[in-house]
């Protein structure tokens, strides 16, 4: 297998995110046109590159197809972020979902979400249910985003860090 050689884009594509899209949706057209890059070939590995970001987790993808940054891209060598920092960041990210949208965000197995959202129940409530795939799924909220935040995914973080 060749190697490819690197052009240090994606350092440049996690800079302006960090700097324009924090906390904010995109679409990769706005990223490469933040990074100055003509249409063509250029543009779509930009794209390229929010897939494999998607992928370590570093972004997320909502439903109406445009990304959101939530950065942790990880350190050369480090292991990939357990599942309950990732699925608290896609809830957080998400703020009304289904198990099932939480569990394709997160990469996560569907039982694993539902047992993160029966144990921390107090963070949750059920507004409805939705069809998906011709199955009817719970609709959940995410109560009181901000402590759940500094509870769950900063927590969650410092232990990755050290």
């Amino acid at each position: 297998m060749a190697r490819v050689p690197k052009t240090g884009l994606a350092r440049r594509i996690r800079e302006v995110l960090r700097e324009k899209f924090s906390r904010k949706a995109f679409i990769p057209r706005e990223v490469a046109e933040a990074l100055g890059i003509p249409p063509g070939k250029e543009r779509e590995k930009v794209g390229i590159a929010l897939k494999d970001f998607r992928k370590r987790g570093e972004v997320v993808r909502l439903p109406n197809g445009k990304y959101r940054y939530i950065g942790g891209e990880l350190k050369h060598g480090c292991p990939k972020p357990r599942f309950k920092l990732r699925i608290a960041k896609a809830i957080y990210f998400q703020k009304v979902f289904t198990l099932t949208e939480i569990a394709a965000l997160a990469e996560a197995n569907y039982w694993t979400v539902q047992r993160f959202i029966a144990r921390n129940r107090e963070w949750f409530e059920e507004v409805g249910k939705k069809r998906l795939a011709g199955e009817m799924h719970k609709v959940y909220r995410l109560l009181r985003e901000d402590e759940f935040y500094q509870k769950f995914v900063l927590r969650e973080e410092e232990k990755w860090q050290s």
